[in-house]
């Protein structure tokens, strides 16, 4: 009998131990906006385990535009004429070389980025237009009234963006990275 009841309960443990749900896996880490617009070391540390995860290099002036694009492009914007500009590009979280100007074109205005444009690369980076002249915060920029663009066509060199038509009261240019909501850099329009 003894060993009935010990068959039984042993038998009761192993189909325990099968029919138990395996442990719940922890959530997807979120993500962590910066405050104020400036990464802090936590911040930066999943921007770039992102970025790595993704394949997305760090490097400054990383190229993903081919040359051939480059050019066509920059043709293209010598038959237009220079509304405002150049500007040049202040740091807010990292290093940002060139310039951005307006130019028109067949009777649309367009955002350009100089040919030595340059900047470290981020997840989904973007350019925003914002009625702040120096938003070098996430407060400056929540204060103003700001519309995203495009997303950041490469991190170097020659490009364009296409303006609204009301593109005339904003005042200053971003680039941004949207899921952390960190400002890279910003260019004066006035």
């Amino acid at each position: 009998m003894k060993a009935i009841v010990f068959a039984v309960l042993l038998f009761g443990i192993l189909l325990l131990g099968c029919t138990q749900s395996p442990p719940p896996t922890p959530p997807a880490a979120a993500v962590t906006p910066a405050p104020d617009g400036i990464a802090t070391q936590d911040v930066l540390q999943h921007m770039d385990d992102m970025m790595k995860e993704s394949g997305v290099g760090t490097s400054l002036g990383q190229k993903e535009m081919t040359q051939s694009q480059r050019d066509a492009m920059a043709e293209k914007s010598g038959s237009g004429g220079v509304v405002l500009g150049p500007n040049a590009f202040m740091r807010v979280q990292y290093d940002m070389k060139g310039s951005a100007s307006i130019i028109e074109r067949d009777g649309k205005k367009y955002l350009v980025f100089s040919d030595d444009f340059a900047t470290r690369s981020g997840p989904r980076l973007v350019v925003r237009l914002s009625t702040s002249p120096a938003p070098s915060s996430i407060a400056a920029l929540d204060a103003s009234e700001h519309v995203l663009l495009h997303d950041v066509i490469d991190v170097m060199g020659y490009q364009e963006y296409e303006l609204p038509a009301d593109y005339a009261k904003y005042e200053s240019v971003i680039v941004f990275c949207e899921p952390f909501r960190v400002i890279w850099g910003y260019a004066a329009l006035k």
